[in-house]
């Protein structure tokens, strides 16, 4: 299993996430209690990050690891034609998520106990952005990486009410890989109860 640059860019808003000034605000920490969980989210992803190298080298497998998800990472062209086709084709393919993601990004409605969460999520959406855009190749399914914070900023609108952030607070932000499933048919989407008169409910504690 190799960690993407793509995926492990994912990791910094969520670290900066928990030094926001917002962040330690409503939740009455000082900024030791910030730094403690910067420290552990970090003590976390090395760990994890030379658990899979000592692996991949007992195996004798770490120098063409590195060499594929670092050493051959080169630009010699950037496809502008595929970024511009497979980008409006996403757009038009989530456009209720675009839409969602724009209208709550642009709401005033938002409330200033959220700005934390809603900053992290704008994080998470630009460097997904950057991910999926870092080959200059814009493979489609590069674009899975933009589905969680879209779904995340979306979700205030999809249930019907612009202020209600604090489904977006703590959890939902971290968990986010326990609930998104693009799959057909997967995922709280496909279990929400729509027939019976509620809207999606895309986030779960």
């Amino acid at each position: 299993m190799l960690l993407k640059q793509p995926a492990a860019i994912a990791a910094v808003p969520l670290g900066v996430y928990v030094l926001l000034p917002r962040y330690r605000y409503t939740r009455g920490y000082a900024v030791v209690d910030s730094l403690i969980q910067a420290t552990v989210l970090t003590v976390g992803f090395l760990a994890v990050l030379l658990a899979v190298g000592a692996t991949l080298q007992s195996r004798g497998l770490l120098g063409e690891a590195m060499y594929w998800t670092i050493g051959d990472h080169d630009i010699p062209h950037v496809f502008w034609d595929k970024a511009l086709e497979h980008s409006a084709t996403f757009a038009a393919a989530c456009l209720p998520l675009v839409a969602g993601a724009a209208a709550s990004l642009t709401s005033a409605d938002s409330g200033p106990g959220r700005r934390a969460e809603r900053t992290t999520l704008c994080g998470l959406l630009i460097v997904s952005a950057i991910g999926a855009a870092a080959s200059g190749r814009f493979f489609p399914h590069y674009y899975i990486a933009l589905l969680p914070p879209l779904t995340l900023l979306a979700s205030p609108v999809s249930r019907g009410s612009g202020a209600n952030w604090g489904a977006c607070r703590g959890r939902g932000i971290v968990r986010t890989g326990s609930w998104v499933d693009a799959r057909p048919g997967r995922g709280p989407l496909a279990q929400s109860d729509v027939g019976h008169g509620r809207s999606g409910v895309v986030l779960r504690d």
